[in-house]
């Protein structure tokens, strides 16, 4: 059992030292490997880098993975267990890598997992998949004004919510995911940062066409813009007296200017 133990650390060591001398043979330093020598072992089936070789392996399964069920995120299971814990590691060597720190994840390693279409980061995919519904939303409902309760999908919903809480922490100069081609890719679509302006704005559009089209802002037939004018006639009062409202200058002189008489 002894002998069979050392026999073993021997070829061990044996074949550590022709990997070290390889290295040396690339690297151009004084090494004990040939050519000729380099052939002999490769056909006897001779692995250089095992850590690259593994990689390969587990990259093997990916593709069979993948062309069985058309992704390449396999699922926390006993079955895909290492080839998911190996996706998982390829994912963070990726972000280690983004981060500017020393990472395994090499150019050739990420352009053969591009070639697949992996994806580096589940956080994007699903980002992408959210605009992509609230696209399908608009489609049916005309704007990206997605109520907080929206049954039909409650996911996008909270989403929805979530890129305005985002937008809000960019502009206070706090720490956000928001980037600047997200930002730019929401705007595209016709998003909303703030439903309340958004909403008053349209209010006020209401008013100034009313007024083009009458003459006078005494509503009567549009109970939404009725009450709508007089909550603007409440919050001016609160206004004047330099209580709380939601009104501003601003504000006050957009309503003056659409013919509606603030005081009462």
């Amino acid at each position: 059992m002894i002998r069979l133990f050392m026999e073993l650390v021997s070829a061990f060591v044996l074949v550590d030292t022709q990997r070290q001398n390889y290295k040396f043979y690339q690297q151009g330093k004084k090494s004990l490997l040939t050519k000729e020598r380099i052939g002999m072992l490769e056909r006897e089936g001779m692995i250089w880098d095992v850590h690259e070789n593994n990689w390969e392996t587990r990259y093997q399964e990916l593709l069979a993975y993948k062309s069985k069920h058309g992704d390449c995120n396999p699922p926390q299971t006993e079955e895909f267990a290492e080839l998911w814990t190996w996706v998982f590691v390829q994912r963070r060597m990726y972000s280690i890598r983004s981060a500017g720190q020393p990472s395994s994840m090499s150019d050739k390693r990420i352009e053969a997992l591009e070639k697949i279409d992996f994806v580096f980061s589940m956080h994007e995919e699903t980002w992408n998949q959210r605009i992509l519904e609230l696209k399908e939303y608009k489609r049916n409902f005309g704007d990206c004004l997605v109520p907080k309760k929206f049954l039909s999908n409650p996911t996008l919903a909270k989403w929805v919510d979530q890129q305005r809480t985002q937008y809000k922490y960019l502009q206070d100069g706090q720490r956000s995911h928001l980037t600047t081609e997200r930002i730019k890719l929401l705007e595209d679509v016709g998003f909303v940062w703030n439903v309340h302006r958004y909403r008053w704005n349209i209010r006020l559009q209401e008013l100034e066409l009313f007024f083009e089209m009458n003459g006078h802002t005494k509503v009567k037939n549009n109970n939404t813009l009725v009450n709508w004018t007089r909550r603007q006639k409440s919050e001016y009062n609160k206004y004047v007296k330099g209580e709380k409202a939601q009104l501003d200058e601003e504000r006050v002189l957009l309503l003056r200017s659409a013919g509606l008489t603030l005081d009462y």
